[in-house]
């Protein structure tokens, strides 16, 4: 497994090793786990505007849907590929 593209903590890393789940499978939990937790530090609430960089990235896209699920009007950045999948996944707004 090659974690070189991915950012989390190693502590975080380490516990998702050792549960035994796949290795893919932590990469995911951990992108979610930091998109959860940026949000959780903003205290982003309902009503809220919050911009998202690489949205269709590997944490961005996560942070788009949780985001919109807190009821927060999501801006991301996308590139132009990528502008209907992060409308999709629930951004109101997108800038190429």
């Amino acid at each position: 497994c090659d974690w070189s593209s991915d950012v989390c903590s190693s502590d975080l890393l380490a516990e998702f090793l050792a549960s035994g789940v796949h290795c893919r499978r932590n990469v995911h939990v951990a992108r979610r786990g930091q998109a959860e937790q940026a949000l959780e530090k903003m205290d982003l609430r309902a009503g809220q505007r919050i911009l998202i960089h690489a949205g269709a990235g590997g944490v961005g896209h996560y942070a788009v849907q949780l985001a919109r699920a807190r009821g927060a009007h999501v801006i991301a950045t996308a590139s132009t590929p990528n502008m209907d999948f992060v409308r999709s996944l629930g951004a109101d707004e997108v800038i190429d």
